[in-house]
């Protein structure tokens, strides 16, 4: 994540902690740009849930009503300061791994490459 996208985020989860009454549209737009972080915040998940369900008991219980206030639960809170305490230090390890295969099959050229690719596995050369 790039240190103004965190900075972004950061702000986002400042200005709903410090609001006294926020409207459910207000956590809507945090929960938004909490969950378009997670690619770079392997944790995020974790930490964002409590406000998914703080706002659907608020809309549920205001009929809707985006424009309506709520309250944030402590745990919301926690869990926004987590992100506010862990933007800058998060990074999401590379997944993708490039690997090579050498075939020596008859149905294609001998020596010819074929390149795949594996999640979740470790960097190394075969050989069919």
């Amino acid at each position: 994540m790039t240190p103004g996208k965190a900075d972004r985020l950061q702000n986002a989860c400042t200005k709903l902690l410090q609001a006294k009454s926020p409207t459910i549209q207000h956590a809507a737009e945090v929960a938004r740009i909490l969950v378009a972080s997670f690619p770079a915040v392997p944790l995020g998940r974790v930490f964002y849930r409590q406000l998914e369900i703080d706002k659907a008991t608020a809309l549920k219980f205001h009929k809707g009503d985006f424009n309506a206030t709520m309250q944030l639960s402590p745990r919301s809170k926690t869990d926004l300061r987590w992100f506010m305490a862990n933007i800058h230090d998060s990074a999401s390890p590379v997944t993708l791994v490039m690997m090579i295969s050498k075939f020596n099959g008859t149905s294609t050229p001998k020596g010819s490459y074929r390149a795949t690719t594996c999640v979740n596995c470790p960097m190394r050369l075969t050989s069919l």
